[in-house]
């Protein structure tokens, strides 16, 4: 058992080696390609009056590829699951394309199992860390796609205020964005700026615009979408529509603050109700072990126990779900 176990270890370590190799060559390919990027941008801002449209879309589409194997990326082709992967990545905001990003949950699973079935010696604990580094990535994506959302509508308020006052100047749409995008942070300076390229390499001003809708799915950016589309076709003062968007915003914002505060107890009260059974298990399980030792040594207590979390999960989601309003 002691030389299986070394050879699990051994074989663990050379996998994360490996994961951490790839990773990092990765990475400096990603930075120097990101470099290279940059360059050509700027040569683009520059050559926009004799720039080749076609060649440029051309060069766009073969860069938006799935997998740098050419072989896996003909297979990802297609696949709705791989899309919605790729925009999920690209709403994160995350330099990885699909294949590379489903290789790293691959290799993070295959670790993750082998470390812990080296260390537990048991099949079901390599099991549950395996699915926990493959599910790992998942989170992560799904938590930098959250915040920077957040982040993007917490900056709407301002890039409105920063286009309306260009209009006002003279300043066509897409200087005023220009302008918002060099004068803000980050995410509205990185989709705005992505935003201008589009337009600058041939596409049109409603499909870029299109294209940062399906970035970021919010409401309030919806919202200003269509007021921008909708000028664009029949006219129309587009400054004051964006200020009066604005001040909806901050009304919306307000109200929220306001039923967040009202909600705060029943949210608390979520909270305790859930974490309670799980504080006294804990407790039980420390003062008495022998008495919730039958929740594990028998298969009738490994179901209660079973029944017991899945509705303790069930009963806590409904009650944080019962606490929020739609504003």
């Amino acid at each position: 058992m002691g030389m299986q176990t070394t050879v699990l270890i051994a074989s663990a370590g050379v996998l994360l080696f490996v994961v951490m190799v790839i990773l990092g060559g990765h990475r400096l390919f990603t930075e120097r390609r990101r470099a290279a990027q940059e360059r050509l941008i700027s040569y683009l801002d520059n050559r926009r009056e004799d720039q080749d449209p076609v060649s440029l879309r051309r060069g766009i589409f073969r860069e938006r590829t799935l997998s740098g194997i050419p072989t896996l990326d003909a297979v990802l082709k297609g696949k709705n699951f791989a899309e919605q992967i790729a925009l999920e990545l690209a709403q994160a905001h995350v330099h990885l394309r699909v294949g590379e990003y489903l290789f790293v949950r691959l290799m993070l699973a295959g670790a993750g199992f082998l470390v812990a079935l080296a260390v537990s010696g048991r099949l079901l604990v390599g099991l549950m860390f395996g699915i926990v580094g493959f599910l790992a990535p998942k989170l992560y994506v799904v938590y930098r796609r959250r915040r920077r959302l957040k982040e993007f509508e917490g900056q709407l308020v301002d890039v409105l205020d920063l286009i309306a006052n260009s209009l006002k100047a003279g300043h066509s749409l897409l200087q005023a964005m220009d302008q918002a995008s060099s004068q803000l942070a980050p995410p509205v300076s990185e989709e705005l700026g992505q935003l201008l390229r589009e337009v600058s390499i041939g596409s049109t001003v409603e499909d870029a615009i299109a294209n940062l809708v399906a970035r970021m799915e919010s409401y309030d950016l919806r919202l200003i979408a269509t007021a921008i589309v909708t000028q664009r076709s029949v006219g129309g003062n587009l400054a004051e529509v964006l200020e009066t968007i604005a001040h909806t915003i901050r009304e919306r914002v307000r109200v929220l603050g306001q039923v967040r505060i009202l909600t705060a107890e029943a949210r608390l009260s979520g909270w305790v109700l859930g974490l309670l059974p799980v504080i006294l298990a804990l407790v039980f399980y420390v003062v008495h072990p022998d008495y919730m030792d039958v929740l594990f040594t028998t298969t009738e207590g490994k179901f209660a126990l079973a029944a017991a979390a899945g509705l303790e999960i069930i009963g806590f989601f409904a009650l944080r779900r019962l606490a929020v309003v739609d504003v």
